[in-house]
């Protein structure tokens, strides 16, 4: 038995959002992203997942593009240690750098042409895929390390520093 320590600073409770990716049948591997992201009440579900946000949606697309087979999951953290076990029981294999660049996209094209001089940001994010092949595995070179999430720039400004990798 094991005693948990709930965290005493109500900033350090974080969503833990996983995405199995499944691999196509030419290329059979699964494997999962795991990220953070910071608490909001209003995301809250009682089984103690999260809500997807525009973000969550639009990774998980950008993703399904490739990987369509793949899911989504998400706990509540509410305790020290909490993330280490979850991560722990997800590994398995080998641990590739994958990153998520957040892309400005316009849905009204006028937003963009009034004013086509002002600067933009593109944010990428840099995260471990934790793939369940060996290290030697020819099929890792066939495992796409990057994806693209079109958002609009005001969400990319509110959804960039709530968006965090696992230790």
């Amino acid at each position: 038995m094991k005693t948990l320590k709930a965290f005493t600073n109500p900033n350090d409770v974080k969503f833990l959002n996983v995405i199995t990716v499944r691999g196509n049948e030419w290329n059979r591997f699964t494997a999962f992203l795991p990220y953070k992201r910071d608490f909001d009440r209003g995301r809250y579900q009682v089984n103690g997942s999260c809500m997807l946000d525009q973000f969550d949606q639009e990774l998980m697309y950008a993703i399904e593009e490739v990987y369509p087979d793949s899911t989504f999951h998400s706990e509540t953290l509410l305790f020290e240690g909490q993330e280490e076990e979850r991560i722990k029981a997800l590994k398995g294999g080998v641990d590739l750098d994958f990153q998520v660049t957040l892309f400005p996209i316009f849905p009204n094209i006028e937003d963009y042409l009034k004013n086509p001089k002002k600067e933009y940001i593109a944010v990428t994010k840099d995260f471990k895929l934790l793939v369940h092949l060996g290290p030697t595995s020819e099929r890792l070179g066939l495992i796409s390390p990057y994806v693209v999430c079109n958002l609009e720039p005001e969400i990319i400004n509110e959804k960039k520093d709530t968006i965090h990798s696992v230790k």
